[in-house]
């Protein structure tokens, strides 16, 4: 018998790789399909297990749209009806939800049948591999069924308004980044103040204040009610089936997998008037824009690209734009959506106007004011008034306050410029009657300078003199220098 299950396998694995549809593989297994119902008396409730479980199979074939999950519908519910596979009895667990039950002897009672998961009877009993019917595609038919076979929805509490805030502070943390310890009332408000939007919570049947599976029920601009991504406990994989079973019968769009954001292309509006904080946001994440009416304001937030990404798990996102007074939702370097200001724009004190402002002695002040009125001293750094202190231009071109020339700047001696004492050098120079030692600015100093040969004092040029030493060597001495050594008969006399 285990033989001809793994030959009947391998010839559905076979037409799969040909690419043949599920129609032409009946035709090819048309001697082993046993289509209809078989009876078990041993089993309990057979009957009524089987039909459900099938009903449920055929509805979740005929409610989804992806081609992909249909075909894995159909090969799934012909294995189950070939023989010698039918014989499994395949049906869901009366003792254990969101689990399966077989056996090998159509003779066992349930107290032996074998319980475990879909996928295993999947792989390991109806040997469907997973070139035939992929991981993904397994999982995805589980949730759809599960919905249907097990959910509780009686457990479904619909929360509006303050109520959302429920199921948000008893919800742990460490499943949503806006729950539990992390929650924070001002960042609900925006599902508590909108009528467009509702929460589905189920809590633990033995603690009230334990939420274990939530998820938001929107009311797009188009009417349509989308069930966004839904968030549940590690071992309450049924109570998020109950919520996506529940949405379903409030007439909601619900995604074949619903721990995923929303697919489609849908729009909302919501009002933001008096909020401070905007949550992290999964299918209505983007913001298209805002608007404002008999002094409410409202954003418009859509499913893709926008013009920017409610992401932050902070509660950040609402800025209040200084010149209109109207909340946005926005980065601060954005437009209001408004009036079209930057939202980062400051009221110049100076002019009135909003813009790009520092604070210049005190004041606010934006950079035309500021590029006009007012210079910042290269020196101290300190911005000082143009026409209170007139600034000072050195031979740089910067731009310095009268304070600091006198304390930190000096005219070079030799050409006359501007420049800071710290970067000039000593130099004995000739002011036009007498020598006097000076500063000169580093342009002099390497052009109009030099240093005496015997004393390394620097001298402007004109007050150096070329003699020959009585070896022949040619040096330049100042006038002192000179006078000594030619004393001591070490530089040859000059000729009369």
């Amino acid at each position: 018998m285990s033989n001809l299950r793994a030959s009947l396998a391998g010839v559905v694995a076979d037409c799969v790789r040909n690419g043949m549809t599920v129609a032409q593989m009946n035709i090819v297994l048309q001697n082993h399909v046993r289509y209809g119902y078989k009876n078990n008396d041993v089993i309990t409730n057979y009957e009524g297990r089987y039909s459900n479980f099938h009903e449920v199979m055929g509805s979740a074939y005929y409610e989804t749209e992806d081609n992909a999950t249909k075909v894995s519908i159909e090969i799934i519910r012909m294995m189950m009806s070939l023989q010698p596979f039918e014989d499994l009895f395949v049906l869901p667990s009366i003792e254990s939800k969101g689990r399966f039950s077989y056996s090998r002897n159509p003779e066992d009672d349930d107290r032996r049948r074998t319980v475990t998961t879909f996928g295993r009877v999947i792989r390991r009993q109806l040997l469907i591999d997973s070139s035939v019917v992929k991981d993904e595609m397994i999982a995805k038919i589980l949730d759809i069924i599960s919905q249907k076979l097990w959910a509780d929805m009686g457990r479904v509490v619909v929360h509006t308004g303050s109520g959302v805030h429920r199921a948000y502070e008893y919800f742990p943390h460490e499943i949503s980044c806006m729950s539990g310890n992390c929650y924070c009332g001002e960042w609900i408000d925006i599902y508590s103040s909108n009528e467009c939007v509702s929460c589905l919570a189920v809590y633990d049947d033995n603690d009230n204040y334990r939420c274990v599976a939530k998820a938001l029920l929107w009311k797009a601009d188009s009417g349509k009610l989308v069930l966004d991504r839904v968030y549940c406990t590690d071992d309450e994989h049924q109570a998020a089936m109950a919520i996506i079973a529940k949405a379903r019968t409030m007439g909601a769009t619900v995604p074949e997998n619903s721990f995923t954001r929303y697919a489609g292309d849908e729009t909302l509006t919501v009002e933001i008037t008096d909020l401070t904080h905007v949550p992290y946001l999964d299918s209505f994440r983007y913001v298209k824009g805002h608007s404002e009416k008999d002094g409410r304001v409202f954003a418009h937030l859509g499913t893709y690209g926008g013009l920017c990404v409610l992401d932050s798990t902070e509660g950040e996102g609402i800025l209040k734009c200084r010149k209109c007074g109207l909340n946005n939702i926005s980065y601060s370097d954005q437009d209001c959506g408004h009036c079209g200001t930057k939202l980062n724009a400051r009221k110049c004190n100076t002019c009135g106007g909003y813009g790009e402002c520092s604070h210049i002695n005190g004041e606010l002040m934006c950079h035309d004011c500021r590029e006009r009125l007012t210079y910042q001293c290269e020196c101290c750094h300190n911005y000082k008034s143009r026409e209170e202190m007139p600034a000072i231009i050195t031979a740089t071109d910067s731009e310095i306050c009268d304070y600091c020339k006198d304390r930190y700047y000096k005219e070079c001696d030799i050409c006359g410029e501007l420049h800071a004492k710290n970067s000039m050098a000593d130099c004995v120079v000739n002011d036009g009657v007498n020598s006097c030692n000076g500063l000169v600015c580093n342009r002099c100093s390497r052009t109009k300078t030099s240093r005496c040969g015997d004393c390394s004092n620097r001298y402007e040029i004109d007050l150096l003199q070329q003699v020959v030493t009585i070896e022949n060597c040619i040096v330049t001495l100042c006038k002192y220098c000179k006078k000594s050594l030619t004393n001591a008969d070490l530089v040859k006399r000059e000729e009369a």
